[in-house]
């Protein structure tokens, strides 16, 4: 994967984990202020767990794999982490 689409993709992941962890904080704001906690949440956790499936999915096609190899990040951190450990096909070992 090139450094580029790895950068990339990882801002996806990460800006999608910090909101999904930022619903949370305004789920917690929400209640303080009387407002049904999740009908504030659960917006905030939507767009952030778009965006880090996003960032699966261009992990994936920037290893050399399908797109659907992405969906992989429905299991979130676990489905992250299998798509860290995967090959990069894109870079093939030098024959002797």
């Amino acid at each position: 994967m090139t450094p580029e689409t790895s950068e990339a993709a990882g801002r996806f992941v990460w800006t999608g984990l910090a909101l999904m962890v930022g619903a949370k904080l305004v789920g917690r704001a929400a209640e303080w202020a009387g407002v049904e906690p999740l009908a504030a949440g659960i917006p905030v956790f939507a767009l952030g767990a778009v965006l880090f499936l996003w960032g699966c999915v261009r992990t994936a096609r920037g290893k050399g794999y399908s797109p659907w190899v992405g969906a992989v990040g429905v299991l979130w951190l676990v489905g992250l982490g299998v798509l860290y450990l995967l090959p990069d096909r894109g870079e093939q070992p030098p024959k002797k």
